[in-house]
């Protein structure tokens, strides 16, 4: 799961070129692809209770350090995350918040809710680099990593969701991702 992905790299919205973690979830988008996985893939239940209810920012740079990382802690003041690799070398990196940085965007309420997640296709198309980016932003299969789509209208925001192993179910619903269309002339 590389979410980090799923960050602009320019540097016109800087919010955007952060991952923003909270209590529940993890959100990265560049305005065209959004992905969401839940908190407690990186952070332990006490770790979560740590992060303050408006969450946190962190560069797309040190999410993916901190993905990598062996083990993570908060500082005192949780304005720095203490990282060690598997050989214990300690990386320590600073969080940000939207005081410093920017609002984020409201990422909810571009989500399709799940009754609306169904539509016809003819008028749909997709950008194949943006989509692979939020596969592999969202799922962890090295081989063939696989996404189902839900189509809610061709001016509406596509729903991603990986497809499910046994291990990943309690996941559901909270790991998701989605992607802008592109228009298609008829």
């Amino acid at each position: 799961m590389k979410l980090e992905l799923c960050c602009i790299t320019d540097k016109t919205r800087p919010a955007m070129g952060y991952v923003k973690i909270t209590k529940k979830t993890m959100v990265a988008t560049n305005a065209h692809i959004l992905g969401v996985l839940p908190t407690e893939l990186l952070f332990d239940e006490e770790q979560i209770e740590q992060i303050p209810e408006e969450g946190f920012l962190l560069l797309a740079s040190d999410f993916k350090k901190l993905r990598e990382a062996h083990r993570r802690a908060f500082s005192t003041s949780l304005d720095t995350i203490h990282l060690w690799n598997k050989k214990n070398a300690l990386s320590i990196i600073p969080t940000a918040t939207e005081a410093n940085v920017g609002k984020y965007p409201n990422w909810q309420g571009v989500i399709p809710p799940p009754e609306m997640r169904t539509a016809s296709l003819p008028q749909i198309g997709l950008n194949a680099a943006l989509l692979a980016n939020l596969q592999l932003a969202l799922t962890s299969h090295k081989e063939f990593p696989r996404l189902t789509l839900a189509f809610s209208g061709p001016s509406n925001a596509i729903y991603c969701e990986p497809l499910y192993n046994l291990d990943e179910e309690a996941f559901a619903d909270r790991h998701f991702g989605i992607i802008m269309p592109i228009f298609l002339n008829s």
